[in-house]
């Protein structure tokens, strides 16, 4: 009799637990949901992820060839490719530096819509990259590339956590996430398979070529006629959940 008790509160208490956590999957579903959903109607929120994919999948394909690039074609040593390579972090410290400063002198919003296309250009260098003084031009490239994406970042960051509430935040943050570093690996993929068929350098130029054509996303958003985030009430915060 007592064992039959005991069975029977094992299975109540299971069945509680399935329940609770059949609950808990659809409020993350819905959670999930309403933040796509709210990421796809912003016209600023959904170009700024829009974009930052796009950065980061050729990007991704351009940084997956560097080591190849460097050995194979330029004919560099071990050594001198990481030295070389490290020259992107140099970058993303002047970037981090520069965008408080460009953000007082030009606007938060122009400095988001500018960034990037302004460093788009120094891609070229990479596959202009050769032997003797040559050599510096990938380094001269990764830093100018990691100011721009670096100072887009800070920027594209800020304005989320300026439109969203605290409660939406986490959500629009996995969103962004999820499309930018999901991005990552198609991309470094696509850069080898074309590597593979056109060949090292030829693969450098068009995606030095790619990112010219993407880097002026922006301009299609609200944010082009902004001075700062805050000056188009059109736009507004989001709303709270």
């Amino acid at each position: 009799m007592g064992a039959g008790h005991v069975e029977e509160g094992e299975e109540v208490v299971a069945i509680a637990a399935l329940e609770q956590g059949a609950a808990e999957f659809a409020q993350l579903v819905r959670q999930t949901w309403h933040g796509i959903s709210v990421l796809l109607r912003h016209p600023v929120l959904r170009l700024l992820a829009l974009s930052a994919s796009l950065n980061n999948l050729i990007l991704s394909a351009a940084l997956a060839l560097d080591v190849v690039f460097l050995n194979q074609v330029v004919g560099v040593t071990a050594g001198l490719v990481g030295f070389l390579l490290a020259a992107g972090a140099v970058g993303a410290l002047i970037g981090a530096w520069l965008a408080p400063r460009l953000t007082r002198a030009l606007g938060s919003g122009r400095t988001a819509v500018l960034a990037v296309p302004v460093a788009a250009p120094f891609m070229f260098l990479i596959p202009l990259t050769g032997d003797g003084w040559r050599v510096a031009l990938i380094a001269l490239g990764h830093i100018a590339i990691s100011i721009g994406i670096t100072v887009f970042n800070i920027m594209q960051v800020t304005y989320r956590q300026q439109v969203c509430p605290p409660e939406l935040l986490s959500r629009m943050a996995a969103m962004f996430r999820w499309a930018v570093w999901g991005a990552a690996p198609l991309g470094a993929t696509a850069g080898g398979a074309l590597a593979a068929s056109v060949g090292v350098r030829d693969t450098l130029w068009i995606l030095a070529g790619a990112l010219m054509v993407v880097a002026p996303l922006l301009l299609c958003s609200p944010l082009r006629r902004m001075r700062d985030f805050d000056e188009n009430p059109s736009v507004g915060t989001l709303k709270r959940c």
